[in-house]
């Protein structure tokens, strides 16, 4: 049994483990079982995994919605609140987030909006959660076309890492999910770069290997863990965890959110390693093995149906815009990166256009 500590300014645990077996003392451990439970998911997840939680928590009490980030609006959040009504919630229940990316970003923003802030709880079960989204306290729906308008900072009681989740991912969502994983091994430390990049490590990760999965998912924890503890609300350093986001995040939602999230990161990526190497960088030995990595976990790095007009104008909306200004998510190194706001927009345009076919 493996856990990580995340020291924001209110340390939570993050538990690696490969059932939910442990759950009920990780609860215990913080007086969180003597409450109201209410646990949130979604169509896909709830018929695998949703009785096996209640009986777990020992808890009843669950809210469903249809799965997928079209449902990721004010709309779902207000049939939550209305949930949360019903079940008679106060201030000590706590909301319980069983699913992906989509499930923990909104039980996230209901727990702490809902009487100005209730406990809530991380079971990510999508390896796309496990590895980022559910780590670091950032909730968010969906506004006016643009991907985590409106979100409030609020971190978890813990994290409940359930390994075995992955086995029941489809293969498309798994793909996903490695593109926030390539992001942290390119921005992040080179051990753990290299380990992502070893041909043995690929097949056994690919593979859905236990002990390979566990060193993939904690190794990015650790990089999140890491850097949100010394910026817990994005002010500065943080930022650079949207490597690859605001290009990723454009074409997103210009597909109405049909492409997957990790996915559409992956050619953001691309794109701005493009621009890193065109600032000089990077050197094409550096640009080449990045992309090399992104490819190596069946990630795409082109797109098409697109125009690259069409993306800088939607990566405009984006809510790292300042004064009508880009702020770009950069390499400085393999290893580091920044916020850039001053790449010229023809630059921009040509880095687009190596990424559509």
């Amino acid at each position: 049994m493996e856990n990580l500590t995340v020291k924001t300014k209110k340390p939570y645990t993050i538990y690696f483990r490969h059932s939910f077996d442990d759950i009920p003392n990780a609860f215990k451990q913080l007086d969180l079982l003597n409450r109201k439970i209410i646990i949130i998911t979604d169509n896909n997840v709830a018929p695998i995994y949703l009785n096996m939680l209640k009986n777990a928590l020992n808890t009843d009490i669950s809210f469903s919605f249809p799965a997928g980030e079209p449902q990721k609006h004010l709309n779902t959040i207000a049939n939550m609140y209305s949930c949360f009504l019903e079940h008679k919630l106060d201030r000590r229940s706590v909301v319980v987030a069983l699913g992906g990316g989509v499930v923990g970003d909104m039980a996230g923003f209901a727990a702490a909006t809902f009487m100005r802030g209730i406990p809530y709880v991380q079971v990510p079960t999508s390896l796309l959660a496990q590895v980022d989204s559910s780590v670091g306290g950032k909730t968010a729906v969906d506004f006016g076309g643009v991907k985590n308008l409106v979100g409030a900072f609020c971190q978890p009681k813990l994290v409940y890492v359930n390994l075995s989740t992955l086995n029941t991912l489809s293969q498309n969502e798994f793909i996903s999910g490695m593109g926030e994983a390539v992001k942290h091994a390119i921005i992040g430390d080179k051990a753990y770069n290299d380990f992502l990049s070893d041909s043995a490590n690929i097949k056994q990760i690919k593979t859905l290997q236990p002990a390979a999965l566990l060193q993939l998912i904690k190794g990015s924890c650790q990089i999140k863990a890491a850097v949100v503890a010394s910026d817990e609300t994005e002010q500065g350093l943080r930022e650079t965890l949207n490597f690859g986001h605001c290009v990723g995040h454009a074409i997103e939602s210009l597909s109405n959110y049909t492409l997957l999230h990790g996915c559409c990161v992956a050619i953001g990526m691309c794109a701005a390693l493009s621009i890193s190497h065109k600032k000089g960088n990077i050197t094409a030995a550096d640009f080449d093995n990045a992309v090399k990595l992104i490819k190596s976990y069946d990630l795409p790095t082109t797109i098409t149906g697109y125009n690259a007009a069409e993306i800088l104008a939607h990566m405009y909306k984006d809510k790292k815009t300042l004064n009508d200004t880009l702020r770009i998510v950069l390499l400085q190194k393999i290893g580091t990166a920044y916020t850039d706001n001053s790449v010229p927009e023809p630059d921009i345009i040509t880095a687009i256009g190596a990424i559509l076919e």
